[in-house]
Parts: structure tokens; C-alpha cells; sequence
């Protein structure tokens, strides 16, 4: 339940922050909701905020992670 939500937060995020830098807002909005949390990890390694998109990468991994775990067992 809490991930549907936070991808869609993030793909309207992404998909304003890609406007504003004259990025291709709907293929980071997409990239946004299907990956979420490492799609902004990418975002942000593009636009040298290195330690944040770090994070976002290693966060993203986790979540996803957890996920797939729970999912196969």
C-alpha cells in the first residue's frame, strides 16, 4: 500500500524537476513510478547531488529488496 503511493509522489517529482532542468519530463515521471526511489537516485547522480542520489540508490535497493524477499518466500 505504501509504495504505489510513494512512486506516484515521486513520478510527479520527477516529472516537475525534469521540466524545470529542459529534461524529458514524461520518460522521468515514467521512469519515476515504475522505480521510484531509484529513478531519483539517477536523477540526482545526473545533476551532481551525488550523496543524495547515493541515498535514494541504496534506499531504493533496500526497499526493493525487501520486497522481492517478502514476495518469493
Amino acid at each position: 500500500m505504501f509504495l504505489p503511493i510513494m512512486s506516484i509522489l515521486m513520478s510527479i517529482w520527477l516529472f516537475r524537476e525534469a521540466k524545470l532542468r529542459n529534461e524529458n519530463k514524461f520518460l522521468w515521471a515514467i521512469l519515476g513510478f515504475l522505480f521510484s526511489f531509484l529513478a531519483i537516485g539517477f536523477f540526482h547522480l545526473k545533476h551532481r547531488n551525488r550523496i543524495q542520489g547515493i541515498v535514494a540508490l541504496i534506499f531504493g535497493v533496500l526497499i526493493y529488496s525487501i520486497t522481492l524477499k517478502n514476495y518469493f518466500s
